[in-house]
């Protein structure tokens, strides 16, 4: 059944809106902060390659495929792994009619859905901005645990107008709005956690006011907000994750300065002879819930030629929910106060570690960008 709009002009709303579970819809509650929007369900063990590819120029484009019915479209924001063209099209068989790239004032990027611990700590969000708190250190604080986190954190007490300066905060949002059919946005939805399901990792849709690249042309566009109790912070996403962002970020030419934020994200990786011990001990115990979603994966691969994609059945998105958060509970209050390592986030030390890795991948890219340059040059 398709989902419908419950409201003419669309609402936009802050993280959080809602203490009650209800399908995807758009919601009209009283704004809440510190919620999230997932853009990923996809789970499997993260590598421990640092690859930083960023580009130079950013081009606005759109991209049309002559429409294939007269079916009633929409506009979805992407800004995780459905960027990615693997993801999307491959993966969820799902080809937009139209592609535009944008960016969205009110909103950061965010890395605070909680997933499985060693293997996806975490996917991306979205973190509704509050610019009456922009000045204090305490909610920058907040919003780099929620977004930053792993990056080093900077503030400056003496910086102009008392914001902390240009490092307390990250860019604002950049993705991609596609127009896709009703039973396309379907199809995503079916194919996020919760599967369309009323449980409490599932989703609320909400619009967002997206800014077009060069044109600023104004777009509403649905997205879907992730419940509270998916919410983890202090959490990093794998290197498998990353490469999909960036990699979709690249693809879509998005603007070159949000690139390299991308190429910034510190993964979370396991590399140390305890974090690899840990990681196998926990995966033991975790195998029901693992299990479980290679089930749920196997049911929802996308169309296949099929008018739609077979949905698990809600007995089974209900049983996800609970051995999900039981796990998670145990990892947080059981597993990482006895064993001492976290599957959600590096210690402070391989942090730094990570920190200079990606700025030395960075520097070389740069200069291979200059040496490349030259050679044009030259050669015209």
């Amino acid at each position: 059944m398709p989902l419908q709009e419950q409201q003419e002009e669309p609402q936009l709303v802050q993280r959080r809106t809602t203490n009650g579970y209800s399908s995807p819809s758009i919601n009209s509650s009283t704004p809440h902060s510190f919620s999230s929007s997932s853009s990923s369900a996809s789970f499997s063990s993260s590598t421990t390659s640092t690859t930083v590819t960023t580009t130079t120029t950013t081009t606005s484009s759109t991209t049309t495929t002559p429409p294939i019915s007269s079916e009633e479209t929409i506009w979805y924001l992407a800004y995780g792994s459905n960027m990615c063209p693997t993801i999307l099209t491959d993966s969820r068989k799902i080809t937009p009619l139209e592609t535009k790239q944008v960016r969205v004032p009110d909103y950061w990027l965010s890395f605070d859905l909680g997933g499985i611990p060693f293997s996806e700590p975490c996917f991306a969000s979205i973190l509704k901005k509050e610019p009456e708190r922009m000045r204090e250190r305490e909610y920058a604080e907040e919003v780099h645990a929620h977004c930053r986190f792993g990056q080093a954190f900077v503030w400056d007490d003496e910086a102009e107008g008392g914001e902390g300066g240009d490092g307390a905060y990250p860019m604002e949002l950049h993705g991609v709005v596609y127009r896709i059919t009703l039973r396309d946005w379907e199809l995503i939805v079916h194919s996020e956690g919760g599967w369309g399901y009323d449980v409490p990792i599932g989703y609320d849709m909400i619009h967002v006011l997206c800014i077009v690249y060069n044109t600023n042309e104004k777009v509403s566009a649905r997205v879907l907000l992730a419940r509270p109790k998916s919410i983890k912070p202090h959490c990093q996403p794998s290197q498998r994750y990353k490469t999909l962002l960036t990699n979709g970020a690249r693809h879509n030419n998005l603007h070159p300065h949000y690139q390299e934020s991308l190429a910034r994200i510190v993964p979370y990786t396991c590399q140390t002879p305890s974090a690899l011990r840990s990681k196998r001990m926990f995966r033991v115990f975790n195998l029901p819930l693992e299990w479980i979603f290679g089930k749920i994966i196997g049911l929802n691969k996308g169309r296949e030629g099929k008018e739609d994609q077979i949905r698990p059945p809600f007995w089974m998105a209900w049983v996800f929910d609970k051995a999900y958060r039981f796990s998670g509970w145990t990892h947080d209050w059981v597993f990482v106060p006895v064993v001492g390592v976290s599957g959600r986030c590096l210690d402070e030390g391989e942090m730094r570690v990570m920190r200079k890795q990606i700025e030395k991948a960075l520097d070389e890219e740069k200069e291979k960008k200059k040496e490349m340059d030259g050679t044009n040059v030259m050669e015209e």
